[in-house]
């Protein structure tokens, strides 16, 4: 028995194996979470040791968690997402968006101190969000065809020409919610390589296989 998955055709026990597979992934993480918040909850504050103590607000445990939990759930929501957005997936995402949104708005005006939010500047949000939110976007970018993947590039094109005009006045006015005065060239390079030539290298080196593929097909 087969099924098509994806634009692939996956048989039953292949199915079964990646079902098996996202389970043991998504487990994992779980797991490590749990352990982390046992570790917390039961000597993180005494143990020197853990180093816990130093990391207390929400905003360090994002920094621990946001990758690794991304980085599991996205094979399990890739293979189970429909091949089109519906209007309710739509809402829902665009609710769940206005609600963190909101969220961090007041961990900054209220402020709550355990958010860890207030001082947080641009930049540290770009260090936190930007190699995650790529690795989300990576499937999307993958599957994507000719023209849309031209979309893509004009997206990531907007979206650099919109760092370039805050970094000026950023440095010069300066912006200091921008955090970009005192960051160097070298600052740039290791916020911006990975998570703009990850999905650019495996997008060629898919691109480069399949069309070996297809020579060889015929």
């Amino acid at each position: 028995m087969k099924r098509a998955t994806q634009g692939r055709t996956l048989t039953t026990s292949e199915r079964k194996a990646v079902t098996a597979a996202e389970r043991v992934l998504v487990a994992g993480v779980g797991v490590l979470v749990l352990t982390l918040l046992l570790i917390e909850a039961v000597g993180g504050r005494s143990w020197a040791w853990t180093g816990f103590q130093d990391n207390q607000r929400l905003w360090d445990w994002l920094h621990l968690l946001l990758l690794p939990v991304v980085l599991a759930l996205l094979p399990v929501l890739n293979r189970r997402r429909p091949a089109r957005l519906g209007d309710t997936t739509l809402m829902v995402g665009a609710a769940a968006l206005v609600v963190v949104v909101a969220f961090v708005v007041i961990g900054y005006t209220v402020p709550w101190a355990w958010t860890g939010f207030d001082g947080t500047t641009l930049w540290d949000w770009l260090e936190l969000l930007l190699l995650p939110v790529s690795v989300s976007l990576l499937p999307f970018v993958l599957e994507s065809g000719d023209s849309m993947r031209g979309r893509w590039v004009l997206g990531f094109g907007l979206f650099l020409a919109a760092l370039a005009l805050l970094a000026v006045p950023g440095y010069v006015v300066p912006w200091r919610w921008t955090g970009f005065t005192g960051n160097t060239l070298w600052d740039w390079i290791e916020l911006l390589v990975v998570p703009f030539a990850l999905p650019v290298a495996v997008t060629l080196v898919l691109h480069s296989t399949r069309h070996s593929e297809e020579r060889r097909s015929r």
